[in-house]
């Protein structure tokens, strides 16, 4: 899991209380064990991530990291918000953030907008990025919505620019 987690560039000191090692199997196959790098949602779910596959548990839901203010940061996957925290400092996000974990859960947060002066959005590159983009802007206004993705044009999503910058670096 840390090789994992290493080569996405998040290192221990961003993933280290944030990430659990999960263990699971599946009913039709309950001997065989597998594990993964997992991230817990509100409800209680398991987002889980290995070299081999993305895995989640039921329930399916969003992640609330709360602070205060009336700013939210919003965030496609864990992953991308990992690699936010990485990027920018861990101290540098200020507000409440919200991790989808995935474009499809974007229904669960739509009321809770309305309670924020300012949305941070860091979601992907593509067609389902700009749509919930745009779905935010229709119902906050366009002055609240902050689209972060021109910070990694080159590439398609946050963990990308961070895998990239990371070897950069390096060499």
């Amino acid at each position: 899991l840390i090789l994992y987690l290493k080569s996405r560039s998040i290192p221990k000191t961003v993933y280290s209380g944030r990430v659990k090692e999960v263990h699971y199997s599946f009913k039709d196959n309950p001997e065989k064990v597998y594990y993964g790098a997992g991230w817990a949602n509100d409800e209680g779910g398991w987002e889980i991530r290995n070299q081999y596959h993305k895995y989640a548990t039921s329930p399916k839901a969003i992640t609330t990291v709360t602070n205060d203010g009336g700013t939210l940061n919003l965030f496609e996957g864990w992953i991308n918000y990992l690699s936010a925290l990485a990027y920018f400092g861990v101290d540098r996000l200020e507000g409440t953030t919200i991790v989808l974990n995935g474009l499809g859960m974007y229904y669960k947060i739509k009321d809770t907008l309305l309670q924020y002066q300012k949305i941070n959005c860091f979601l992907d590159h593509g067609k389902g990025g700009d749509s919930v983009t745009d779905m935010i802007r229709a119902i906050v206004g366009v002055e609240k919505v902050h689209d972060h993705r021109y910070l990694w044009r080159d590439d398609e999503d946050l963990n990308d620019m961070l895998i990239r910058t990371t070897k950069e670096k390096r060499q």
